[in-house]
């Protein structure tokens, strides 16, 4: 009998902890951030250009960010290139990218965040342009507050060269 009350016991002060842990968690629109997730948003407006200086429309970009140098990852060190954030985002027809992602728990550093050009994801345009990047600039557009740390804008304006023809 001890042993069944002490089990029921275990049972109702996990789930006592299960609905404390969720009552320091907050509703925000249809996002529920636990525990103190660090968010903020990002406004992207981006611009390619021909190597005339035209619009270029349906241009494929990553937005790509840089991390420093060595990382331990379970006491061992590796080498890491950055990621990839979200989805590659394709030029409308004034050449232009505008996107606003909220709520996003990424908070990408001025020094090496970039817009790139592969011409690997762009086969509409055959190979025409070489493969490029131009930095971000990024401005705080909105001061934070607690876990939010705010609104950022990244900015760039990437004008792509012509591939080189090998002879």
């Amino acid at each position: 009998m001890a042993r069944k009350a002490l089990s029921l016991y275990k049972y109702l002060l996990g789930g006592l902890l299960v609905l404390l842990g969720f009552s320091s968690c907050s509703k925000d629109g249809n996002t529920m951030v636990l525990y103190g997730t660090p968010y903020g948003t990002l406004d992207v407006k981006a611009k390619v250009l021909d190597p005339d200086g035209k619009p270029l429309s349906g241009a494929t970009l990553q937005m790509r960010f840089e991390t420093a140098g060595v990382h331990y990852y379970n006491g061992q060190p590796h080498e890491s290139e950055g990621y990839v954030f979200g989805e590659r985002p394709v030029t409308d027809s004034k050449g232009e990218i505008n996107i606003l992602y909220e709520r996003q728990v990424v908070s990408p550093n001025k020094d090496r965040s970039y817009f790139v050009y592969h011409s690997a994801d762009n086969p509409q345009f055959e190979g025409k342009f070489a493969d490029d990047s131009v930095k971000m600039v990024l401005t705080k557009i909105e001061d934070d507050s607690g876990w939010y740390w705010g609104k950022i804008r990244m900015e760039g304006t990437l004008k792509l060269k012509e591939k080189p023809t090998d002879e």
